[in-house]
């Protein structure tokens, strides 16, 4: 099987199920959550750097 035929079988089989997946209000509150707290998480990550540094 070539890797085409093969992508076409994965769109063709998994593309529904996951559009149905999507669909659902619970994990779309889980997905918009994760996604409006990565800033917050960058931010801490870049704040804890110069800390760790110090503590060498």
């Amino acid at each position: 099987m070539s890797l085409p035929a093969f992508q076409e079988t994965l769109q063709k089989f998994l593309v529904p199920v996951a559009n149905k997946i999507a669909q659902q209000k619970h994990l779309q509150a889980i997905k918009d959550g994760m996604i409006a707290i990565i800033p917050i998480i960058i931010v801490g990550s870049f704040s804890l750097l110069p800390i760790a540094m110090k503590n060498l």
